[in-house]
């Protein structure tokens, strides 16, 4: 039944199916259980560690590549200091950008 509304349906994937049948036609769906909450929340730490890393070498890269060349070559010690802190700043929200970008390609 679910592969049929799945595959009749607009859905991109199957539990997406799922759902929609059981808000249809009023069915429960199981919940998942305690334990697979507690292990989310005892790999909360892990998973925010790999994120973090991921952000701060894709910053890195960004910074390094792109406008370090722009930051050295200012000669006024005050001005490159300065231009180094905006330009770094200006890596978030790229290399989000760019994280996100590539997770989604490798789907």
């Amino acid at each position: 039944m679910v592969d049929l509304e799945f595959h009749c349906g607009d859905y991109g994937e199957l539990w997406e199916a799922m759902v929609s049948l059981s808000l249809e036609y009023g069915v429960e769906l199981p919940k998942r259980p305690e334990s697979w909450y507690a292990k989310q929340e005892r790999q909360r730490p892990n998973r925010d560690g790999i994120e973090a890393a991921k952000m701060h070498v894709a910053r890195r890269r960004l910074y390094r590549r792109f406008f370090e060349p722009l930051v050295l070559a200012t000669t006024d010690e005050e001005d490159r200091a300065h231009d180094a802190q905006i330009f770094w700043e200006a890596t978030e929200p790229l290399a989000e950008h760019l994280i996100t970008s590539m997770m989604e390609s490798q789907r």
